[in-house]
């Protein structure tokens, strides 16, 4: 069986338009654009690599033809992400390797930069918080700018956040009293973690933003990886669930 067949393009977009169930062949010729007599050729060669079942002129996809489509969709994405350069810049080191293995899911995340005279990083996240219904997190780094912006947001959001002692010690010392106003409210949870990880994010039920540090130690302050997408936000909360594992509650 040849790997290059498996992967004919054709076939793969035969798969995708079969992926939500039974289709008629002549949904296929119009969605792909060519004659019935082509349509039928395609589906001839699906069905030969035990892709597709052909009954009449309805066909669906078999069992194979969703593992080869997932392969497909997995590849693609790593493709991708490859393409955004600076990420091989960064430090992985801390993502945990069941997600690394899964990182195609951040396939439609874009890289943002700050601008030198409006700052779209900023807008991002402000938004992002201000749009959401909750809000989860970790920070290893302080960001001062967004004290204000969790704070007004304690008013209205669920919001668990987890902060590295680094952090924890700049609100200690520098915020003291907001953090008491934020952490005395039900809906707002803060964690410090056992752990230093290397990267800083929010996830809510809309967005991941998330930032890293280059290979050589230091954080990217300028730009994140920012994404909007199903897959990105169930990849941002499995890595709050990593890190949450290794963090404790914290109480004034």
């Amino acid at each position: 069986m040849s790997f290059y067949a498996l992967f004919s393009p054709r076939i793969i977009q035969v798969l995708k338009l079969l992926d939500s169930g039974v289709v008629n062949k002549n949904e296929l010729k119009e969605k792909l654009n060519v004659s019935i007599s082509r349509v039928s050729q395609i589906l001839n060669k699906a069905e030969n690599l035990g892709l597709v079942e052909v009954s009449g002129n309805y066909c669906k996809m078999t069992s194979k033809g969703y593992l080869l489509l997932n392969v497909y969709e997995v590849i693609e994405g790593f493709e991708k992400l490859c393409e955004i350069e600076a990420l091989k810049e960064y430090d992985f080191q801390d993502i945990p390797p069941y997600l690394m293995d899964r990182l195609y899911m951040l396939e439609n995340a874009r890289l943002t930069e700050k601008c030198c005279d409006f700052f779209c990083l900023e807008k991002a996240f402000i938004n992002a918080v201000r749009d959401a219904k909750r809000i989860k997190g970790y920070a290893n780094v302080f960001f001062p700018e967004y004290v204000d912006v969790f704070l007004e947001a304690a008013n209205s959001k669920s919001i668990e956040i987890v902060v590295s002692r680094g952090v924890l010690e700049e609100l200690l010392s520098k915020h003291v009293d907001k953090l008491k106003i934020g952490i005395s409210k039900p809906n707002v949870k803060l964690y410090i973690s056992n752990r230093s990880y290397k990267f800083s994010f929010i996830v809510t039920e809309n967005n991941l933003i998330i930032y890293f540090y280059l290979k050589n130690g230091i954080f990217d302050y300028r730009r994140a990886l920012v994404c909007k997408d199903a897959n990105c936000v169930e990849w941002g909360e499995q890595l709050y669930i990593h890190v949450l594992k290794n963090s404790k509650i914290f109480k004034l």
